[in-house]
């Protein structure tokens, strides 16, 4: 292999190592599993492990390798944590899968930047607070419990939180000031969820995504947040939509991306009404890409003014929407319609408004995907 001759990347397949001394090795399947312990001294200098498609790792595996900076085992599943991964001191990239709590002891991974794992809604001590160089935390669906210790020094290099449920006495006690140049976050929330979510002084925050853990079929309203001002792709998840909420969506100048996923339109007043009409003064004066998807909307009024740079719409799995406003003929800006799963008269609705710019405005850019 290429990677082998350039000494970039050892595969281990079987029981001959092809060169001594990697800093990288990769482990395909089940290709050399049962031999690794014969070959595992020769790459006890590996700085890199990677282990694909594989279930398990021969035990002792770990203890060869000591000076691992990236250790990505997502593919194997693991019962318990295993806490030889502990003694990676110099371990800055982890990745894994296991669907039990992390145990105390992970603050020893003190260089420690990246964590990621596939389980869902597991646990993490509050020493994972205590990791002063963390920068990337994708543990999705995890609990910041009420006994968190926030009394350490500010986070400042934390960069990425991909998925968090933070109860009201957490948000109380100042969390979001413990990550002031956050890029990239995603909170969790459910009906509990009470107290006013101030994120306005996170500057650096660029994209947001506010998940409610309701049950199914069960929006919930979506609590107030203050929204920083610099914030460019937004994700709604299993809320409830009132006006509102649109019109703080609107205030956000810099918004380019948003999605709206699973959410209901309920008018100011709470009642269910599945209508979204956007008023004159509701301009979404920087939106290129909006999604529409898993909704129940019906109606849906507006036009040019409320998205003057609208470049791409995304309608999937709307069964109830009637059309897609006869306004978006007007939109200069607009490149493609994606529709999936929707009804035969949002179909030609996309087409009427494909024909008119074609025609008469002479928008030949414009496409329409329809699946």
């Amino acid at each position: 292999m290429i990677s082998d001759e350039d000494k970039f990347l050892h595969v281990q397949k079987g029981r001959k190592v092809t060169f001594s001394n990697p800093c990288r090795v990769s482990v395909q399947a089940s290709h050399g599993m049962e031999d690794f312990n014969a070959s595992a001294e020769s790459m006890s200098p590996a700085r890199s492990f990677i282990g694909i498609g594989c279930r398990e790792l021969p035990s002792g595996a770990f203890f060869t390798l000591r000076l691992l900076r990236v250790l990505d085992v997502m593919d194997m599943w693991f019962a318990a944590f295993p806490r030889e991964i502990f003694e990676f001191a110099n371990l800055r990239f982890l990745a894994f899968s296991c669907n039990a709590r992390i145990p105390s002891g992970i603050s020893r991974l003190c260089y420690l930047q990246t964590l990621i794992t596939r389980s869902l809604g597991i646990d993490v001590p509050s020493e994972l607070w205590q990791l002063s160089e963390l920068r990337n935390l994708n543990v999705k669906g995890f609990e910041l419990l009420n006994d968190v210790e926030l009394k350490h020094s500010v986070l400042v290099k934390v960069q990425m939180i991909s998925s968090v449920f933070v109860p009201d006495s957490v948000y109380r006690r100042g969390f979001f000031k413990t990550i002031p140049n956050i890029k990239k976050l995603g909170i969790v929330t459910d009906e509990k969820t009470s107290t006013e979510i101030d994120l306005s002084h996170l500057q650096e925050l660029k994209v947001l995504s506010c998940t409610s853990r309701t049950f199914p079929d069960c929006s919930d309203c979506l609590p107030r947040v203050s929204f920083p001002c610099n914030i460019k792709k937004l994700i709604l998840v299993n809320y409830e939509i009132n006006p509102g909420v649109l019109k703080a969506l609107c205030a956000l100048h810099k918004l380019e991306v948003l999605k709206i996923c699973e959410c209901k339109f309920v008018s100011e007043a709470g009642t269910s009404d599945e209508e979204w009409v956007a008023e004159d003064e509701d301009e979404f004066c920087s939106l290129q890409f909006l999604t529409l998807q898993e909704l129940t909307l019906e109606r849906w009024k507006a036009d040019c003014t409320n998205f003057p740079r609208l470049r791409h719409l995304c309608v999937n799995y709307c069964g109830k929407l009637e059309e897609i406003p006869s306004g978006f003929e007007e939109i200069p800006t607009l490149q493609l319609i994606e529709l999936y799963e929707c009804t035969t008269s949002v179909v030609a609705s996309a087409q009427q408004i494909q024909k008119v710019q074609h025609e008469d405005s002479g928008n030949n850019d414009l496409k329409l995907c329809i699946i």
